[in-house]
This record gives C-alpha cells, structure tokens and sequence, in this order.
C-alpha cells in the first residue's frame, strides 16, 4: 500500500491504532469473560474430580463443601474452604495459609511439606494422610483428627489442638512447641524425638504411645495419662 501524502500517513496510523485498540478491547473482555466463567464453575461445581489446577492461586476464593478428589492444588492462601473434601487429592507442597477450613476432609490426601501456617481448621479430618514435614505453625485445630497420618517432622507450633486425636500418627520428631493440647489423644502414635516444650498437655492421653527421646521441658503435664504400654 502507498500513501500520497503525510496526511494519509497519520491517517492510516490513526485507523491501525483504532484497530489495535479494538482488537485489545475484545482480548480483554474475552479473558475477564473466561475467567469469570471459570470461577463461577469452581464456586458451584459439586465435584471437581480430575482438575487440574496446577500452580492455581484461589487465594479468597469461597468453595464452601466443593469436592477435590484426585485434585492437583498449589496455592489457596486465604480461600474460604470451610467444609471442602480434599479426600484422595495429590496436595504434597500446597499452601493453604491463613486458609479457612473449619471441617475440611483431607483423607487419605498427599500433603508432605504443606503449609497450614494460620489457617483456621478445627475439626478438621485428616485421617491417613501423608504429611510429613507439614507446617501448622498457628493453625487452629482444636478437635481435628490425623487418625493414621503420617506426620514426621511436621510443625505445630503455637497450634490451638485442644481435643485433637492423633491415635496411630506417626510424628517421629515433630515440634508441638508452645501448642495447645489439652486433652489431645496420642493413643498408639510414634512420637520418638517429638517436642513438647512449653506445651499444655493437660489431660492428655499417652496409652500405647512410643516415646523414645521426646522431650517435654517446660509443658504443663497435669492430668495427662502415660500409662498402660507408653514407652519411654
């Protein structure tokens, strides 16, 4: 194409700029339509078998009782998942910060190395899961259960677990630093090398625990239960 003039010139910019702008435009409604879309199907999908949501961040994301089994999740820092069944879903290094998550089901969920840090999760399941090197650093978890949960190394300091169950967990060097336990149940768990110091342990329950090597300076003991086959 040949322009006659610096006239056509600016005109001819002056129709490519109209053009970019409008076909900016459209991309641009196209994206926020998707991504509206995307979430509204996220929000109201009764299950999420399958999905892949590798390196998705949902952070404040509401998805109260959504179903995520088999589910591949990176960040959901903040969301409000209180309800939410992880159960079976592929988590291992997911961060669920500050997450609320009062009676989510984690069962049978791969979660090594996730991060809970302030996230509210009482009563909670995460019955048989696989959580070794976890943090639930500030987490409230009062009555939550990790019935057979692999939890080596993981991280509860400063957690709220009153009532929380852990009979037959393996926490092998796990830190309970400062937490809340009272009446928490360690029936049958492996806690060699777990510490305990400055824990309230009051009313705690110990019957069948192993406990080579735990450490327990400075952690409020009284009524807590270390009999019937605790070992030392």
């Amino acid at each position: 194409t040949s322009f006659g003039s610096s006239t056509d010139l600016v005109n001819a910019g002056s129709y490519f700029r109209e053009d970019f702008e409008l076909i900016l435009g459209m991309t641009t409604t196209f994206v926020s339509f998707f991504a509206s879309f995307a979430l509204r199907a996220l929000r109201n999908s009764a299950g999420l078998t399958g999905t892949l949501l590798v390196s998705a961040n949902l952070t404040s994301t509401e998805m109260v009782g959504t179903f995520f089994p088999w589910a591949f999740v990176a960040g959901l820092e903040g969301a409000a998942l209180a309800g939410a069944a992880f159960a079976g879903a592929a988590l291992d290094g997911a961060a669920f910060a500050e997450a609320a998550l009062a009676g989510a089901a984690f069962a049978g969920a791969a979660l090594d190395g996730a991060a809970f840090a302030g996230a509210a999760l009482d009563g909670a399941a995460f019955a048989g899961a696989a959580l070794d090197g976890a943090a639930f650093a500030g987490a409230a978890l009062d009555g939550a259960a990790f019935a057979g949960a692999a939890l080596a190394g993981a991280v509860f300091a400063g957690a709220a677990l009153d009532g929380a169950a852990f009979a037959g967990a393996a926490l092998a060097g796990a830190a309970f630093a400062g937490a809340a336990l009272a009446g928490a149940a360690f029936a049958g768990a492996a806690l060699a090398g777990a510490a305990f110091a400055g824990a309230d342990l009051a009313r705690a329950a110990f019957a069948g625990a192993a406990l080579a090597g735990a450490a327990f300076a400075g952690a409020a003991l009284a009524g807590a239960a270390f009999f019937a086959g605790a070992g030392f």
